[in-house]
């Protein structure tokens, strides 16, 4: 990789597998950390409809923080909710609230945190939260 910018196809890496061995999504949040913590080197970490089953979002915020390039990216989506930090709900996946967000990523030189649904129970839109966070404006 050259000035930040990789060649070749993007590198992933398919979290579903821990799911599966476990049984237990909330297992989840050890390993991700450790395997974003052990790559400084990422320009974009996504994680869509993945921190939802993670209540304590903190220790990952940090661990991606310390991963990505000078000017690296993270986006991830959360479902919203209006009091407290987090909360589990009866569909079984954390919502995290705006306030909390602001806090935990309060390391990062920019963050933007936009409302929206991203996913749809019963044929009802869940309302959640787009986060962007980089390092360098």
């Amino acid at each position: 990789a050259s000035g930040g910018v990789q060649s070749g196809p993007p590198a992933g890496w398919p979290i579903s597998v821990y799911w599966l061995e476990t049984a237990d999504p909330r297992a989840l949040a050890g390993p991700l950390a450790a395997r974003v913590h052990g790559h400084p080197d990422n320009d974009l970490i996504l994680a869509a409809d993945v921190f939802v089953y993670l209540g304590d979002l903190s220790p990952l915020i940090t661990h991606a923080q310390a991963a990505l390039t000078t000017y690296g990216v993270l986006a991830f989506t959360v479902q919203a909710c209006d009091d407290g930090d987090y909360h589990l709900g009866p569909d079984q996946r954390f919502s995290h609230s705006k306030a909390y967000l602001s806090k935990i990523l309060s390391a990062f030189e920019n963050a933007s945190i936009t409302d929206g649904s991203f996913r749809r129970d019963r044929d009802r839109d869940v309302p959640g939260f787009l986060v962007l966070a980089s390092k360098r404006a």
